[in-house]
């Protein structure tokens, strides 16, 4: 084992290692990169809430990254997910779900995984909308609604692509 990193943020809802474990993404109001060795941040602090490069205005609730480590997938309370390369730190595709959505008061989305081949994201939101995206293009392929009341649901998706397992908090 390594010695671990002691890091501090304010407001930090999330983070995951890139697959490789070199780095670590998390997210609050910047989406950051860190050196796992050094703890330090990298080009990945680029992405500011409201700097302009198109990226989202909310605190982010979740992050993932693709298998292959090219992209990561950010949704934050604001309804957005933002599909960002990790080279160029380039924002690839922004899905407004709740644009997409008559939703409910006080729904967010909570979180966000890849599918292994990294061709599908898929959301949930802390009411139980699970939706899952075409990465190139946004669209959605397909939705169910779970109808849960919860302030935070986890997702995450099989290798195969044929499950997908939400965790809900319990109130």
């Amino acid at each position: 084992w390594s010695p671990p990193i002691r890091l501090e943020y304010q407001y930090l809802r999330c983070m995951t290692f890139s697959p490789d474990s070199k780095a670590l993404l998390s997210g609050d109001e910047v989406l950051s990169l860190r050196d796992v060795r050094t703890g330090r941040r990298t080009k990945m602090e680029l992405w500011t809430f409201g700097d302009g490069r198109g990226y989202s205005t909310g605190i982010t609730a979740a992050v993932a990254y693709s298998e292959d480590g090219r992209y990561v997938a950010a949704a934050d309370y604001e309804g957005d997910i933002s599909l960002l390369d990790v080279e160029s730190g380039d924002l690839i595709l922004r899905i407004r779900w709740m644009d997409l959505y008559a939703v409910e008061p006080w729904t967010s989305l909570a979180g966000v995984a890849f599918s292994s081949d990294g061709r599908r994201l898929v959301s949930a939101s802390n009411r139980g909308y699970i939706c899952v995206w075409n990465r190139d293009d946004g669209g959605k392929m397909f939705g169910f609604d779970l109808k849960l009341d919860e302030d935070k649901a986890f997702v995450a998706l099989s290798r195969d692509g044929e499950r997908i397992v939400v965790a809900v908090r319990k109130n």
